[in-house]
């Protein structure tokens, strides 16, 4: 019986000591990616990202408006249709 258990802690200490083990890996694979550039190229690099983000939310609140002004034009040509097909 001390065996069986013993195995089963062995196992449940390999399986988190692998998934510690990946974890470890995954963080210094981006450590090492952003030891590749200057804090200042970071810099660079989230403003412009920042700065095509805005862009993006500008040209979104502009199709939205866009999309909101067709829906209304399309309901006034509902209704008046509508209206020339009861005429």
């Amino acid at each position: 019986m001390q065996e069986e258990i013993s195995l089963k802690e062995a196992s449940s200490f390999m399986s988190s000591w692998v998934s510690d083990y990946k974890k470890e890996q995954k963080q210094d694979k981006y450590q090492s990616m952003l030891d590749k550039f200057s804090k200042e190229d970071l810099v660079k690099n989230y403003e412009e990202l920042l700065y095509e983000k805005f862009i993006l939310e500008d040209k979104i609140n502009s199709l939205e408006d866009e999309n909101k002004i067709l829906k209304e034009e399309n309901d006034r040509l509902k209704v008046s249709l509508l209206v020339s097909n009861k005429e």
